[in-house]
């Protein structure tokens, strides 16, 4: 999921114009931080022996 996807689910769950976020590669931008930020839950989901929900799994909750 890009970040731009994950805002965008943000902004429905709260009912925000998602079509105000931008689009474009990070790379592309002037703005600092890491270019790729992953999370690997799978040896922590492995260990809980239940299965983690994704972020557009957890967002629709808040609907």
């Amino acid at each position: 999921m890009s970040r731009h996807e994950l805002g965008i689910l943000i902004a429905q769950r709260d009912g925000l114009d998602a079509s105000r976020l931008p689009v474009g590669l990070r790379a592309d931008s002037a703005l600092p931080g890491a270019l790729d930020v992953r999370l690997d839950s799978r040896a922590t989901q492995h260990k809980l022996h239940t299965a983690l929900r994704g972020a557009g799994q957890f967002l629709a909750l808040g609907s």
